[in-house]
């Protein structure tokens, strides 16, 4: 795997939010394990709604949020949410498709304080070495 694995910077310190369908491997492994191998605390939500999202970020104080590409474009594009909202992520993992450079920079533009590592699952799809950088 080319870059870094962004499930070994998660820390007992850490709030997770667990947004994505745990039958999915993404979602179990990167997710749902890794959280559980370091400590962390998971939010586990039942259904993403771009509402409920930001509620649990701001009352749980998420600081690692794992997304696929859909929910990045409905943060990136929703009027409803601001950088405060969730300014206390710290990192954001994305996975099952790359982000194009337009979307990518959009999305951080709510995240400012967040580093994002994007894994996709077909080896051409790799990220670059180094894909966990400050936008």
């Amino acid at each position: 795997m080319d870059g870094e694995n962004p499930n070994l910077h998660f820390s007992s310190d850490d709030v997770v939010l667990c947004v994505l369908p745990l039958f999915h491997i993404y979602s179990l492994n990167s997710v749902l394990l890794a959280g559980l191998r370091a400590g962390c605390a998971i939010v586990i939500m039942r259904k993403f709604e771009i509402g409920a999202l930001v509620e649990l970020v701001r009352a749980h104080g998420v600081t690692v949020a794992p997304f696929v590409p859909p929910i990045v474009v409905e943060i990136a594009k929703s009027p409803r949410v601001g950088a405060a909202d969730l300014a206390s992520i710290r990192m954001v993992m994305s996975g099952a498709a790359p982000m194009g450079k337009d979307l990518q920079d959009a999305f951080m533009a709510k995240i400012p304080n967040a580093v994002l590592g994007q894994v996709c699952s077909r080896p051409h799809h790799l990220a670059p070495p180094g894909h966990l950088v400050r936008s």
